[in-house]
């Protein structure tokens, strides 16, 4: 399931989230939608720079010129906004919430893309590691050790995450059945289940509605355990978010499930 979270709505998300304090998280599949260019004032621009900062697995998808201006105000969160292109329904239409979904859901990173968040989300050194996989050419068994210093995945992980990252993308903008990803790619039909449940703990169908981010997000926390093992408050699934982040939205009249 993707969450629409409309720019209007910004500054009260920003208050549930001071209201709530650390306890509270968006849930994975969340993303932002700014539809026109008024909204980027400071009542929206300081609360967004917050949520991004504070949940790095959210992405902005905005009407063209509003993508543009937010590229340069948040330019260390450029890979997660995006401009959506023309659409035949408006804002608050019955199929806008899930066209906007769809198209989030559908964008696939480059390599450079994702070592940039993993840098972002993980530190430089951590990063560094990653870039030397997909950039450097030499030993692979260096490579492991660097990766395994940094309590990181081992290569073949990050090279089927990048791998399925794209392939998810082709399912979101296509609606494309697994055996149809399997014949593309040539691969067992299977493959694309089992990578999903192995990556991000959870059926493929799921994963491929979410923003590629979010499904990093769940890579990290299923990999890495740890500090990422428990980032929601107790009883708070991120899978079936029903804590008091859709409470409060929901009675605010914030947010809408597409």
């Amino acid at each position: 399931m993707a969450f629409i979270v409309h720019g209007m709505f910004i500054r009260s998300l920003f208050e549930v989230m001071n209201l709530e304090g650390e306890s509270f998280k968006v849930p994975l599949g969340t993303v932002i939608c700014v539809e026109t260019p008024s909204q980027l004032n400071a009542e929206f621009l300081a609360p967004l720079a917050c949520i991004l900062e504070k949940f790095p697995w959210v992405p902005v998808v905005a009407e063209p010129v509003s993508a543009q201006s937010l590229r340069v105000i948040f330019r260390q969160a450029e890979d997660r906004i995006c401009e959506y292109p023309p659409l035949a329904t408006i804002a608050g239409s019955t199929d806008f919430d899930p066209t906007i979904a769809r198209f989030a859901a559908g964008i696939a990173p480059t390599s450079s893309a994702l070592v940039s968040h993993i840098t972002m989300r993980l530190g430089a050194g951590r990063g560094g590691a990653v870039q030397d996989l997909f950039t450097v050419f030499g030993c692979d068994s260096t490579k492991r050790r660097k990766l395994a210093a940094h309590q990181l995945p081992k290569p073949h992980d990050w090279f089927q995450l990048l791998e399925t990252l794209q392939w998810l993308s082709e399912v979101a903008v296509s609606d494309a059945t697994q055996a149809e990803i399997a014949w593309k790619h040539s691969v067992d039909p299977k493959t694309l289940s089992v990578r999903c449940r192995r990556l991000f703990s959870v059926p493929w169908r799921t994963s491929a509605k979410w923003p590629w981010q979010a499904r990093v997000e769940q890579f990290l926390r299923v990999h890495l355990g740890g500090e990422f093992s428990t980032p929601f408050s107790p009883g708070f699934d991120p899978l079936e978010p029903q804590s008091a982040f859709l409470l409060s939205i929901e009675n605010r009249k914030l947010y809408r499930s597409a």
